[in-house]
């Protein structure tokens, strides 16, 4: 039996990974902005399931979900979580974009540093991209450059760790 973290887990991908692995047998740590939703999420879910509630855009919720990855090894991580804002760039509103930069790159490197200091031959580290980051589209311009982001990352990161006999990953729907 695995232990798995997945972030942004209460919404499409992450949730639906979620209930697969469940269904699987794995041990699941379910990471979201909404508590009631988590404990909907993981009462759903057969077996000793966790959550915990983070917001992975303010420094806070950041220190505590990489503390808990230091803390206690895990055999995945699913960093799934991201904001997408959408619309013409020069209409958006700077602090929005800047949560996006924060959550789809800064929040992707912290997990990814905290889970690979403590990650064990077999370990896999899946980072959820985009096709967005190999063919951007109007409207979507900070969304499709951090996905670029994260797929470069991930790359980058498959050739470091291969040889540690961890996996490292970008999934691009």
């Amino acid at each position: 039996m695995t232990r798995a973290l997945i972030t942004g887990a209460t919404e499409g991908i992450g949730r639906a990974l979620a209930l697969a692995l469940a269904a699987e047998g794995h041990t699941i740590t379910a990471v979201a902005r909404t508590e009631h939703r988590l404990k909907s999420l993981t009462g759903q879910l057969d077996g000793p399931h966790a959550y915990l509630t983070a917001d992975l855009t303010t420094p806070s919720g950041l220190h505590a979900l990489t503390t808990a990855l230091r803390a206690r090894p895990y055999d995945l991580l699913v960093n799934n979580a991201a904001l997408v804002p959408a619309g013409p760039f020069d209409d958006a509103d700077p602090h929005a974009l800047q949560a996006a930069i924060r959550l789809n790159c800064e929040a992707v490197v912290a997990l990814a540093h905290a889970f690979l200091a403590t990650a064990r031959p077999g370990a896999a580290l899946v980072n959820i991209s985009s096709t967005l980051s190999f063919a951007p589209k109007p409207g979507q311009a900070v969304h499709s450059a951090t996905k670029a982001f994260v797929t470069s990352f991930s790359e980058a990161l498959w050739y470091e760790q291969k040889r540690r006999g961890v996996y490292v990953l970008a999934l691009c729907p």
